[in-house]
């Protein structure tokens, strides 16, 4: 997530990019952008890999634990990200394939390691004619050898429609040398269409050893034009933390391709920032500003758009690298739903500030929202690198206005008992070397195997297992 700060300062550089076109170079080359877009790229295809794993059976998902199991590193941290080539050879195993890279195509292998960077990476609604040139920058994400007697390939790259259909969008023979890090360019045009997430995908090798990569999202967006020029009036007329985020993503999407936003379609983002009406939101996680002052001087919280009744909630703290929506979306988002409903809680994510006084400040703004929606009580859930100050915090307090913590995927965190804290604590850790699960008086410590990004589509089980009973 980009903080309201990082936001701000984003904002302020894409204003002034944005305004005047000659100022674009302001923006920097792409390479400023990369470490950005290589978390990106990560978060991306882990969430590919999650929707994978709820499809496939138990044998297929030992063996991709395994595979990452073995992988690491002595002394790795748990929190350390898998690497672009064990996350391909991972959505190998859950598709079927073979185990040993070495004994598949070296298609399939090529085309697994290949980014495909779209710039731009939006396009205007339209119902006839070309549309605008777009440069697709086709890099491999990690070192593969070229094969033997084969000096070149054939790519094509297909459009994706929303309603499934496909569209071939370009179609070239490559030299097998050109799939490196470095990469090449290839030139294509966006199909005609209502708004709508599409996705340009690549295909690489001839025929039975042709094979199909990752496709990434490039969205289309109704009055294009002319909602962003009302953006950038409304962002300097009267600025919030939701036109912020979408104002500093418009202008390295355009630019470099870089997808800092890329959870939703990026319509609903503009619906988010034109204060659309609750009722008018179709996007199936949606901010929830408790008032008008959240919306512009926050913090933001995201929910799931559906109806109470509600009797506590679970406000979520994300990772410093990671948006709210990406918490609550896709299979992950399906699981906080359930929850939601059987348990009867307001699901929230919020993204950390770096401010100081900003965990003191979230925990007095989990009682104050407790008092105004008339709930019960209110748990606190901290992610990833969260954990170490939220723990602090409570630990700090003699009576924290929160009914229990949960630390989940947090290196070293937490004491392995409760006597420290005055509220219940659920501990979640990630890649532990077995199953484990322990627990004593006001404290629980569960160790899951998997990686943090797989080990989300547990934790709303478990959470939804500890939580007590309501009243």
């Amino acid at each position: 997530m980009t903080s309201p700060l990082r936001a701000l300062t984003l904002f302020a550089t894409s204003v002034a990019v944005l305004a005047n076109p000659a100022a674009a170079l302001q923006l920097g080359t792409f390479e400023a952008h990369r470490p950005e877009h290589v978390r990106i790229l990560h978060a991306e295809r882990e969430a590919r890999l999650r929707e994978d794993w709820v499809r496939v059976g138990a044998a297929r998902r030992r063996l991709a634990l395994d595979l990452i199991h073995a992988r690491r590193r002595p002394g790795e941290p748990a929190g350390a990200r898998v690497s672009f080539e064990t996350l391909a050879d991972v959505a190998c195993i859950l598709d079927g394939g073979d185990p040993e890279a070495a004994q598949r195509p070296w298609s399939e292998r090529m085309v697994r390691s290949l980014d495909l960077r779209v710039a731009p990476g939006v396009f205007a609604a339209r119902k006839e004619g070309r549309g605008e040139s777009m440069v697709v920058r086709v890099e491999s994400l990690y070192a593969l050898p070229s094969p033997e007697g084969l000096e070149e390939l054939p790519i094509v790259l297909t459009w994706l429609g929303p309603a499934g259909e496909e569209l071939q969008a370009r179609a070239e023979p490559v030299p097998t040398t050109c799939f490196t890090r470095a990469g090449f360019e290839m030139f294509v045009r966006p199909p005609a269409s209502e708004p709508g997430r599409w996705h340009l995908v690549a295909e690489v090798g001839d025929g039975a050893a042709r094979r199909r990569g990752v496709e990434v999202a490039v969205d289309c967006v109704g009055d294009l034009g002319a909602r962003a020029r009302r953006l950038q009036l409304e962002s300097q007329r009267a600025p919030s933390v939701l036109r912020s985020e979408l104002w500093a993503a418009v202008g390295p999407l355009r630019e470099h391709g870089l997808r800092r936003l890329a959870t939703l379609f990026l319509g609903h983002w503009f619906d988010f920032s034109e204060e659309r009406p609750p009722a008018d939101l179709t996007a199936p996680v949606v901010p929830s500003s408790f008032g008008a002052a959240a919306l512009a001087q926050g913090p933001v919280f995201w929910t799931l758009p559906n109806d109470g009744p509600f009797e506590r909630a679970l406000v979520i703290v994300c990772g410093t690298a990671e948006h709210p929506s990406e918490v609550l979306s896709g299979a992950v988002g399906e699981g906080w739903r359930r929850l939601s409903v059987a348990r009867a809680t307001r699901v929230l994510v919020c993204a950390p500030s770096p401010a100081p006084g900003a965990v003191a400040r979230l925990l007095e703004r989990c009682a104050s929202l407790a008092s105004e929606r008339g709930w019960s009580e209110v748990h606190l859930m901290a992610r990833g690198d969260q954990g170490t100050a939220l723990l602090a915090e409570v630990q700090r307090r003699d009576s924290p206005p929160i009914a229990g913590l949960i630390l989940c995927a947090t290196p070293g965190a937490g004491p392995r008992d409760g006597a420290a804290l005055a509220v219940p604590l659920l501990t979640i850790d990630a890649l532990a070397a077995q199953e484990t699960s322990a627990r004593g008086e006001g404290w629980s410590r569960i160790g899951c195997r998997e990686p943090g990004f797989l080990l989300d589509l547990r934790v709303p089980g478990l959470v939804a297992a500890w939580l007590p009973d309501l009243p």
